[in-house]
C-alpha cells in the first residue's frame, strides 16, 4: 500500500483492522455513500481525504455500526 500523507481510506482500513474489524473497501464506502454514516472531502484527483479529528470520529463511527 502507498503511504500519503493525508488520511486515505486505506489509513482508515488499517486502523479498523488494527483494533480488530476488518471490512473490505467497498463495504467502507457504502457505509460512506449509502447510508450517509460520515463524509470525506474528494480532492480534484478523486482521493477520499479527511482530517485528523474526522479520521477518530470515522473509525469510532464505524465500530458502532458494526456493534464493537
Amino acid at each position: 500500500m502507498r503511504v500519503y500523507s493525508y488520511i486515505t481510506i486505506g489509513k482508515i482500513l488499517q486502523r479498523l483492522e488494527a483494533e480488530g474489524l476488518k471490512i473490505s473497501r467497498p463495504t467502507l464506502k457504502s457505509l460512506m455513500k449509502k447510508r450517509h454514516l460520515f463524509q470525506m472531502k474528494v480532492t480534484p484527483s478523486g482521493w477520499y481525504v479527511c482530517g485528523e479529528d474526522q479520521f477518530n470520529l470515522i473509525v469510532n463511527l464505524v465500530k458502532k455500526s458494526y456493534g464493537r
